[in-house]
């Protein structure tokens, strides 16, 4: 899935299922979709939780890998903040 730029926050929706085993759990951000851009928070939404960090911090906690012959930045769970949400309807 292809996140969007709102401001400078980079914003995705993803299923849960979606989630990486790698380092306990864990999301990936696209390096080349913000490479040149202005951003400064990144927020992926699923349908119970809303997960938020900053680029700073994805970038001090997360480690760069390829994976489907992208460049990605893998960050665990535990370094995002957390926040419920009920589903749409």
């Amino acid at each position: 899935m292809i996140g969007n730029i709102i401001g400078k926050t980079y914003v995705k929706r993803e299923k849960e299922t979606s989630l990486l085993r790698i380092g306990g759990g864990s999301w990936t951000i696209k390096l080349d979709e913000l490479e040149g851009r202005d951003v400064q928070h990144v927020r992926f939404i699923t349908d119970a939780i809303v997960y938020g960090i900053t680029i700073d911090d994805a970038i001090r906690f997360g480690f760069e890998r390829e994976l489907g012959g992208e460049r990605k930045l893998v960050v665990p769970v535990k370094h995002w903040q957390l926040q419920e949400r009920e589903a749409d309807r």
